[in-house]
């Protein structure tokens, strides 16, 4: 664990307790109360701003870095400004980080739910399939065609709790532990237009731009 980063702060009760419990990351602050500077300290570091402003987010990833392992919004609980949030920080975690939204829906006046259908939707990104791919070769695939989002490939699994949310960041469908190339005596079946797929037993991803 290296980075920690706490999206509204308040006291210094939770940027604390992050401090002890991940003895060997730095934890990163962002609260739009400038008395909250003063939270920093040993290997905590603060940002004073306002989590919808996308320019003050992205100077705090470029003086973070990439490859943050944890974020936890527990801001402004603004539908717009979590969506906001999520869409410019999600893609700068590590490859197996972690992104959680505290105080969805009702209890912070999102009565319409809009935060948890924006997320639901993800669901749909967990689930990908390359279409017309025969399933019986799910274990040679290993990578996406270019049709496939960055979210297909980068979403490992949301988890729904009572007004909250944890989106999981994940390599696909490079993290299939049963991956593996096809042996002579298997039987790669094709595509359903009768093509064979290319794109499998590659070991390699197509880079593509973050976004749905």
């Amino acid at each position: 664990m290296r980075n920690v980063c706490e999206i509204g702060l308040e006291t210094d009760k939770s940027i604390k307790m992050w401090e002890e419990f991940f003895p060997n990351a730095r934890i990163f602050g962002i609260d739009i109360d400038e008395k909250c500077r003063e939270l920093g300290g040993n290997r905590r570091r603060i940002f004073i701003g306002n989590q919808s402003d996308t320019v003050f987010l992205n100077r705090c990833i470029a003086e973070i870095g990439c490859n943050i392992d944890i974020v936890i919004d527990d801001g402004s609980h603004i539908p717009a400004h979590q969506i906001k949030t999520f869409n410019t920080l999600f893609p700068v975690l590590s490859s197996h980080g972690i992104y959680v939204i505290e105080d969805t829906g009702g209890c912070v006046g999102d009565f319409d739910l809009v935060t948890l259908n924006y997320f639901k939707e993800i669901a749909n990104s967990i689930m990908y399939w390359p279409k017309g791919l025969d399933p019986a070769n799910w274990s040679f695939l290993a990578k996406f065609p270019k049709e496939a989002t960055w979210l297909d490939r980068n979403v490992g699994g949301v988890a729904f709790y009572r007004w909250l949310i944890f989106i999981m960041r994940g390599r696909n469908p490079e993290d299939n532990p049963y991956l593996r190339s096809a042996l002579p005596v298997d039987h790669v079946r094709p595509n359903a237009d009768g093509s064979m797929p290319d794109w499998m037993m590659d070991g390699t991803s197509d880079p593509t731009v973050p976004g749905r």
